[in-house]
């Protein structure tokens, strides 16, 4: 286990200044961007359609009861079973597309912040510009101990419990 000056000097962090905006852009550069984690590609609305459309085993047995009515001369079934598969479609891509951007939001609301002794001076940022070496600030009360961001190394206590 390492003393608090050993944290600093390993971390190359000052106790009173904490790292300078440049040493932290340096660090983000260093570590290959923002501290978060990686976002799957959304998907465009055409490609959850033909998601929708050919995915399910039920929309491809509808799709080949339709060609089998059309093969037999019946087309109006088949169109009508074409219409309810594409109507299905549709609606699911709505569905799909609205949850995404609920996600997003919800990602928006929840994303986490720190608050971090820089230059000298206490400021909030985003846990994604978190670094190591930054000093990171934790009070009791309020709505700054809920939640710590990321991993961090505590350097100086008072009247401390973590639960």
């Amino acid at each position: 286990m390492m003393d608090p000056e050993q944290v600093l000097r390993f971390t190359g962090t000052c106790i009173d200044k904490g790292l300078s905006s440049a040493e932290a852009l340096r660090r983000v550069e260093r570590l290959g961007g923002p501290n978060r984690l990686a976002v799957a590609e959304r998907k465009s609305v055409l490609s959850m359609l033909l998601d929708s459309l050919g995915g399910g085993f039920m929309s491809q047995l509808l799709l080949g009861a339709a060609a089998v009515s059309v093969a037999v001369g019946e087309k109006t079934d088949g169109a009508v079973i074409t219409t309810i598969v594409a109507l299905q479609a549709v609606l699911e891509t709505f569905q799909s597309y609205r949850a995404e951007k609920s996600l997003a939001a919800l990602r928006e609301l929840s994303a986490p912040t720190a608050n971090v002794i820089r230059d000298g001076r206490e400021m909030t940022i985003s846990a994604e510009q978190l670094v190591p070496g930054d000093l990171l600030r934790v009070e009791a009360g309020g709505t700054r101990c809920r939640r710590t961001p990321g991993c961090w190394t505590a350097v100086f206590c008072t009247r401390t419990s973590l639960v």
